[in-house]
């Protein structure tokens, strides 16, 4: 799991984010786009997910961050954008 530093966003947003990946994760339609304050912004793409796992895909570096959960991603500082 990829770890930064604990997620400064706003009770709100960090709400979103939650919300939104459970949708997702039932429905995986379209790719899911997230911000981070220092790694910029990643996408995570329909039918991607890897046993449970939420991979992100960094923009336009193409590095891969792994989480287990909303909660772990939110952790790492990312957030729904």
């Amino acid at each position: 799991m990829t770890s930064f530093s604990t997620s400064t966003w706003s009770d709100a947003l960090q709400h979103e984010t939650r919300e939104a990946i459970f949708e997702w994760t039932l429905a995986p339609i379209e790719p899911l786009h997230f911000k981070h304050p220092d790694c910029g912004f990643a996408y995570a793409s329909p039918g991607e997910q890897s046993h449970g796992r939420l991979t992100l895909h960094g923009k336009p570096s193409g590095h891969l961050y792994q989480f287990d959960d909303a909660n772990a991603l939110l952790q790492a500082g990312w957030a729904l954008d």
